[in-house]
């Protein structure tokens, strides 16, 4: 949140952006990253973080409501006062560090899956198709998972390359469920595994 902008303006401006209502309307993933494209200025969070929207989700619903962003800026707020340097990736880290211990749970892969499932729908309205595993995705929806998973970042690949993969996934039929884990496993391990947690995070 910007030094002349206090939490409710923030979260009212994220709002106003999208011409939703802050009393009656819940925010969805494209909503919090239209905001970020367009008001980058304003502010001082990123919402393309993966760990980070799952830690602002409280009810694992897969969208957002005012009350969500206002417990959520209370804590960066003072999370910001405490750290004064370099406070926003101490942040990610942090939630980071809570996401990889949910993953460590005996139902945590299947939980964060079923949340992202959740999160990518309410966003862009993937098919799930009733009685099956099998889940339709648009390439808006694929670029959506391309930019939280911030896999330019660590792989290199380009979003062309990543919706390439994931046609081929398609076409070999192999379960989203164990795709997606596999590329959250890769990025956690990445950061994790070189001890940089306190520089970098998914």
């Amino acid at each position: 949140m910007g030094a002349s902008q206090t939490r409710i303006e923030f979260i009212d401006n994220i709002y106003k952006m999208n011409r939703l209502d802050p009393q009656k309307d819940k925010l969805v993933l494209k909503n919090l990253l239209n905001y970020q494209k367009y008001m980058r200025r304003d502010y001082n969070f990123e919402f393309n973080h993966l760990a980070s929207l799952y830690f602002i989700d409280k009810k694992k619903e897969g969208y957002f409501n005012r009350e969500d962003l206002l417990e959520f800026t209370g804590m960066f707020v003072q999370f910001k006062i405490k750290n004064e340097y370099d406070y926003l990736r101490k942040f990610q880290a942090y939630a980071s560090t809570e996401f990889w211990k949910t993953l460590q749970e005996s139902q945590g892969q299947y939980q964060i899956t079923e949340w992202m499932l959740r999160l990518f729908k309410e966003s862009r309205g993937i098919k799930m198709f009733s009685g099956s595993k099998e889940v339709f995705f648009t390439s808006a929806n694929i670029k959506e998972i391309y930019q939280v998973l911030r896999v330019e970042d660590f792989s290199g690949s380009t979003v062309d390359e990543f919706m390439r993969l994931f046609q081929k996934v398609a076409e070999d039929s192999v379960c989203f469920y164990y795709f997606i884990i596999s590329i959250i496993l890769f990025i956690l391990l990445r950061v994790l595994g070189s001890n940089r947690i306190r520089r970098f995070s998914i």
